[in-house]
């Protein structure tokens, strides 16, 4: 049998799952639940465990500090989150299968399909993946750039940033205060660097912190346009959010 561990504080979320999980698999047998990052170290450190569902946001903080410490074996992983963009993002760069509350049958037969095809033989990266996966998501998002002006050395919050936008192959910041400097960083870097739940890629010239939205309307079903503040006086042209981006723009302004 394969012994599964189920994290999760929340309890009809848990029985919901546990109940998935036994019509779905017969020959997986759930060991034990746990609500809290203190009680799943516990139980990691006295119990062997083949399979996690683990969810992101607990009572007591984000599951990933379980790993903090690597004083036990890390079994493969299935993720669960009601809704986590930055986490998500994480792991579609990684091997690690993740379920969206509320789950269902067909997302749930699908991640554990992908648990059976792991052999030993790419188990060892799965772990590798999962390392790097852990080391992203603890490392925190930017909360200052260095940059160059002139022969002039300056250190600029994010804080104080409305939004990114480029021009002539060229990246610059836009203060609150209507300054703007050059950065030496691509807006593809930037996005990375960013907490995504603040800062959104609107089309390909602008990268905005959401709080710079001063307005927003359609002017067709498939056009948005947004206005800045502070306005950008080199740019004359009109700030449209990309078609492809209106549905992710509008689930982002919701979050």
């Amino acid at each position: 049998m394969i012994k599964v561990l189920v994290v999760e504080d929340e309890d009809l979320a848990a029985q919901r799952l546990q109940e998935l999980i036994k019509e779905t698999a017969s020959d997986m047998e759930i060991i034990g639940r746990t609500i809290s990052i203190e009680e799943t170290v516990r139980f990691l450190k006295n119990n062997e465990v083949d399979l996690m569902f683990l969810d992101i946001n607990l009572s007591d903080g984000y599951s990933f500090s379980i790993f903090e410490k690597n004083e036990y074996k890390t079994p493969p992983i299935i993720f669960t989150t009601a809704y986590s963009q930055y986490a998500i993002k994480a792991f579609e760069l990684n091997s690690i299968s993740y379920l969206l509350k509320p789950i269902k049958v067909e997302a749930l037969q699908l991640a554990i399909e992908k648990y059976r095809h792991l052999s030993e033989a790419n188990k060892e990266r799965l772990d590798e993946d999962y390392s790097k996966l852990i080391e992203d998501f603890l490392q925190p998002y930017k909360e200052r750039f260095l940059v160059k002006v002139n022969n002039r050395l300056e250190t600029i919050k994010v804080i104080d940033i409305s939004y990114f936008y480029s021009e002539d192959k060229l990246t610059f910041i836009m203060l609150h205060t209507g300054r703007y400097v050059p950065i030496e960083f691509s807006l593809k870097a930037l996005e990375d660097k960013l907490d995504p739940t603040q800062f959104y890629r609107v089309n390909r010239k602008y990268l905005v912190h959401i709080n710079s939205i001063k307005e927003m309307y359609y002017l067709s079903k498939s056009k948005i346009k947004i206005e800045l503040t502070p306005p950008n006086k080199n740019d004359k042209e009109l700030n449209f959010v990309a078609v492809e981006k209106i549905g992710k723009f509008k689930k982002w302004l919701s979050f």
